[in-house]
């Protein structure tokens, strides 16, 4: 390798440098990352009830009160309803595996989905097809 008379490296050089640059800044942000989330990575079972208390209480106002102004909403707990569903069944809503099982059952009407069979195939999904 030769180095021109003016002192500069050659491009491949240059080039690692900074790709080690772009992989530091990628660590780092990974790691600023967990630590962000991390405080959220344990089950609250007080927090757990009082969203789902809040999640029926405006469900309950879609549907008592219909209104076009209202569907938004009714959409939107739809999703958190399915979010509380899906949680459960990865046991990681409440701290307490059989809250998991009736809260993931009672979630599974609104879903109109059997809450057993879902859990198993998603499990299979996380399992096997995506390794996740």
């Amino acid at each position: 390798m030769s180095i021109p008379k003016n002192g500069a490296k050659e491009e491949g050089q240059s080039n690692i440098a900074s790709e080690m640059k772009e992989v530091s800044k990628d660590a780092q942000f990974r790691h600023d990352v967990y630590n962000h989330i991390a405080k959220y990575s344990h089950a609250n079972d007080l927090v757990a009830f009082w969203n789902l208390f809040i999640t029926y209480i405006l469900i309950a106002v879609c549907y008592l009160y219909p209104s076009v102004w209202l569907f938004p909403i009714a959409a939107f707990v739809r999703v958190r309803i399915f979010i509380v569903f899906h949680d459960c069944a990865h046991q990681s809503y409440f701290s307490k595996s059989y809250l998991n099982y009736w809260i993931g059952q009672l979630t599974s009407f609104s879903n109109f989905t059997s809450y057993s069979f879902w859990k198993k195939g998603h499990d299979h999904h996380h399992k096997v097809l995506f390794l996740l």
